[in-house]
């Protein structure tokens, strides 16, 4: 049976020292002074071993099965865990170490969100330094980060898995541009999981706009604000987290335009409320009214960014404001014809407002 803090605050000691296991190899020694110490049990080249692994209370039941649990997968690599300890504490350069490796290549990226760097982070500690943290970049092979990615991708994380590819790959590469290493060991790892199977949303066929209005607006059993931000979302082609964010001070009624800004202050408590434009840069939402649009009007409305550096610079900076202002007027209309039955865009092109590409 597996121990529990309570179970472990009742153990009294004896004239003699007792074990008393926990599992996959750990147990308690108690001492006739009372004293209690962490050790686990292991095998590797069919020989036993045990390594201590600290004092109890200091070291906690929690944090025993975790060193616990980076052992066996150092074991799973054929790493033997008390070479590697005495390797490590013999590391005179520790800045060659994996970890401060992988923690220097973290900190170095300056274009990641707040929100991404902590769940890179997170994803590191769980997934990365258990097993290979404390190795020595010097030593790492393909088969540690193989081993590592088999590990991660037999638990069915296979999309965790091929991140983690690639953020092994880039930690390696920042140890050659710091002169630790001369060859990237993780930069030819395709193939070694099973890539994640990528599965896109379906999309509603444009003749079925009716029935989707008539199912939007007759919807009731939910709140009423929901069914008007589906509504809203289908006339102002946004995101949902730039419109269930929203303030009213984003909102210019006099000229009818709602500027999306790059951040928002965070509501306290709120997850995620500090989002802004998807593409991190303020963003025009014209609240509309006719006429002709081109497609950089149409991709301005949709707060694309452009790829291409020359048309970022010249096309861009404008804001088509009067030709999304015409495709916006005419798309709610549109939407308002195909309230009662489906009509195809051509023949509402037809009907009084043309649209070029």
């Amino acid at each position: 049976m597996s121990l529990t803090d309570a179970k472990i605050r009742t153990l009294k000691p004896s004239d003699k020292p007792f074990k008393v296991s926990d599992s996959h190899g750990l147990y308690l020694l108690v001492k006739p002074g009372g004293s209690r110490h962490w050790y686990l049990k292991y095998r590797i080249n069919g020989k036993e071993s045990r390594i201590a692994l600290g004092a109890y209370p200091a070291v906690s039941l929690s944090d025993a099965r975790h060193q616990r649990e980076g052992i066996r997968k150092m074991l799973a690599l054929n790493i033997n865990p008390t070479q590697q300890r005495a390797a490590e504490r013999g590391v005179s350069t520790p800045d060659k170490v994996f970890k401060t490796v992988a923690l220097a290549w973290h900190k170095s990226n300056k274009k990641w969100s707040q929100n991404t760097a902590d769940r890179l982070l997170a994803s590191m500690n769980r997934h990365i330094f258990p097993v290979i943290g404390y190795l020595s970049v010097l030593e790492l092979k393909p088969r540690h980060f193989i081993e590592l990615l088999k590990g991660v991708a037999g638990k069915g994380l296979l999309e965790v898995a091929s991140r983690t590819r690639q953020h092994l790959s880039n930690i390696m590469r920042h140890a050659i541009h710091q002169g630790l290493i001369d060859s990237n060991p993780a930069a030819n790892l395709d193939g070694v999981t099973t890539p994640p199977v990528r599965r896109h949303y379906p999309a509603l066929p444009l003749e079925r706009l009716p029935e989707l209005l008539e199912r939007v607006e007759g919807y009731h059993r939910g709140r009423e604000l929901t069914r008007l931000a589906v509504l809203l979302t289908l006339h102002l082609f946004i995101r949902s987290s730039e419109l269930r964010f929203t303030r009213w001070s984003e909102i210019d009624f006099r000229n009818r335009v709602w500027t999306i800004p790059a951040t928002r202050e965070t509501i306290a408590g709120v997850c995620y409320s500090g989002r802004g434009a998807k593409m991190r840069t303020p963003h025009i939402v014209p609240l509309q009214e006719s006429g002709l649009w081109s497609q950089d009007a149409v991709e301005r409305q949709m707060s694309h960014q452009e790829r291409n550096t020359v048309r970022l610079a010249y096309i861009h900076k404008a804001e088509h404001l009067e030709a999304r202002k015409a495709m916006m007027q005419w798309w709610s209309d549109y939407l308002d014809t195909c309230r009662e039955a489906y009509v195809p865009p051509y023949i509402q092109g037809q009907s009084g407002v043309m649209h070029r590409a």
